[in-house]
């Protein structure tokens, strides 16, 4: 599978439910918490999250995200 970035944040439902199917379905995906000082610095980030990208493509975003990894061959548990 190729691999996948995905911007969260604290405090965020679709968040939570994202990175759980992420973990859960061991996606080969960097997960990045914006809120986390060291990311701070990033000049190229998202406005809305979750988001997924592959590369510099969103692919999804919101719980469409899991409706997307799912489509590319990953299963609801």
């Amino acid at each position: 599978m190729l691999s996948y970035k995905i911007y969260i944040t604290r405090d965020c439902p679709a968040c939570e439910r994202v990175e759980t199917f992420i973990v859960n379905q061991s996606v080969d995906c960097e997960i990045i918490m914006i809120d986390d000082p060291c990311h701070t610095n990033l000049i190229e980030l998202p406005i809305i999250y979750p988001a997924l990208f592959q590369g510099k493509k969103l692919l999804a975003y919101g719980d469409d995200i899991i409706v997307s990894l799912v489509k590319r061959g990953y299963s609801l548990k």
